[in-house]
Order: C-alpha cells, then sequence, then structure tokens
C-alpha cells in the first residue's frame, strides 16, 4: 500500500514538473546579437512590489540558482550579484525584462524572473528559455593554445640564443687556431736559424781550451762563433 501511494505521489510529481516545463516560453536568438528576456511572472495590477531579481536555473539541479541581477523597485537601484560577469540590464521601460548584450551560447538555458510582493500580498516568478543560435562550437583560441604559442616562443629564443653563442665560440676558438698556427711557424724559423749557426766541437784531447779558427778560446768543449 505504501509502494503504491510513493508510485502516485511520483507520477504526480512528474506530470506537474513535465507540465510546467512545456509551458516555459523560449526566445532563440543568433549568437552575438543582443537578447531581451520578458519577465513572466504575472503581476497583478495594483501591487506595488519591492523587488525585482533574475536567476539563471541549473538544468541539471532545478532548485540550484546563479543569481543575475536584482532591483530594488520602490529607489530603482540595479545591482548585479557578486560572480556574474556577463553584461546584463533591466531594462527601464515599466516591463522589467532582461537584456543580455551579445548573447552566446554560454547564455543558452532557463532563467527565472521573481517579483518580491510587500507584506500580505504573494510574490510571483515566472520562467522563460533562452537558445542562442550560430555560435562555433569551440572557441578559436583557448587558454591552453596561449599557453603553447608562450612557449614556443620562449622555445625558439632559447634556440636562437644557443645558435649566436656557437657562431660567436666557433669564430674564437678558429682565431685562436690561427694564431696558434702562426706562432709555430715563428718558432720553426727562429730554430731553423739557430740551427744554422756554425758550430764548433771541442778537439782537446785533454778537455781544457780550444780554439776556434779566428783564436778566440772556448769553454766546456764547445764555442760558438760571434760576428
Amino acid at each position: 500500500m505504501v509502494n503504491l501511494v510513493f508510485l502516485v505521489f511520483v507520477s504526480v510529481f512528474a506530470c506537474v514538473y513535465s507540465a510546467v516545463n512545456a509551458t516555459v516560453k523560449e526566445i532563440t536568438v543568433n549568437c552575438d546579437e543582443d537578447a531581451v528576456l520578458p519577465c513572466e511572472a504575472g503581476m497583478d495590477l495594483g501591487v506595488a512590489y519591492r523587488a525585482l531579481l533574475w536567476y539563471k536555473c541549473d538544468e541539471d539541479l532545478p532548485d540550484s540558482l546563479t543569481g543575475i541581477i536584482r532591483m530594488k523597485l520602490k529607489r530603482n537601484l540595479t545591482q548585479k550579484f557578486n560572480g556574474f560577469n556577463r553584461s546584463v540590464e533591466v531594462l527601464d521601460d515599466g516591463s522589467f525584462d532582461l537584456k543580455i548584450n551579445k548573447a552566446t551560447v554560454e547564455d543558452s538555458g532557463k532563467y527565472k524572473c521573481s517579483l518580491s510582493a510587500p507584506l500580505g500580498m504573494q510574490n510571483k516568478k515566472g520562467y522563460i528559455r533562452l537558445k542562442v543560435l550560430g555560435c562555433p562550437t569551440h572557441q578559436t583560441v583557448t587558454y591552453l593554445d596561449a599557453y603553447c604559442i608562450v612557449f614556443s616562443m620562449i622555445i625558439l629564443v632559447a634556440l636562437v640564443a644557443c645558435f649566436l653563442s656557437w657562431k660567436c665560440l666557433k669564430t674564437v676558438l678558429e682565431g685562436g687556431l690561427n694564431v696558434t698556427k702562426e706562432q709555430v711557424k715563428i718558432n720553426m724559423k727562429n730554430i731553423q736559424k739557430a740551427a744554422n749557426l756554425p758550430l764548433f766541437q771541442n778537439t782537446s784531447l785533454n778537455g781544457g781550451e780550444a780554439q776556434n779558427p779566428a783564436g778566440n778560446t772556448c769553454q766546456h768543449h764547445t764555442c760558438l762563433l760571434l760576428p
């Protein structure tokens, strides 16, 4: 018996919920066009409502609402909810319609218009659905693409710096090798000149003194002819 009552309750709730959703009016606009959402709260004539509130409904969680904008009607003061960054406004023609500037695909969904009544009167609410067409499925540039571009530029700059450093090092090394080769040639020439000088070995048997053809006395068994 309890199960039967529960099933009947669920069926009735589902029927009512489907009927409410089926009667929600839908507004269709193209991408980047201004969307005007009429307030379907069903205002009572002669009632001085205190405040107007617009919400966006979560499709998965019907009871979850995202605040868009609130308006204190007595002071005509409008304020957006914290965290809502879209460009919106309430029309000042007395209709309480919500205008979404340059609608995007993210703006598509179900919206709620709520009117806060004075004490002793009934609050009013209404729903409307917005559908935005013609928007690209993906943004042309995403955060990941931007990071990839920046990373590629860093890699390119690093490669250019490495190439320039390699060229400079190569130039220095080649210059050093050329200087070394020239120095070796000069040293070889000096050695060759020194080798061509006449050397005189000591012919003395006693290892004492020797004389060169000019009559100069030499020590240590070897003498060098001086000019």
